[in-house]
């Protein structure tokens, strides 16, 4: 196993994210100097972001284009 201590961000998108999943990754890897603080666990809830960009029940649907500037 290599140093793992340069690693500064280990993202965990789950859904669930589990505690002792996180637990677990990081006492495994610890001793090859990976810091637990580089964890950065989400929640990843893809139906919320389907959702959050819909349409409204009421309305025809749309297209939004976004300006390039």
């Amino acid at each position: 196993m290599g140093d793992l201590s340069r690693w500064r961000v280990a993202a965990n998108g789950a859904e669930p994210v589990r505690w002792s999943t996180v637990r677990s990754f990081t006492d495994a890897f610890n001793p090859y100097g990976f810091n637990s603080h580089a964890m950065c666990p989400g929640y990843g809830l893809a139906e919320n972001t389907l959702k959050a960009t819909g349409t409204r029940q009421d309305r025809a649907p749309g297209v939004l284009r976004p300006a390039r500037a």
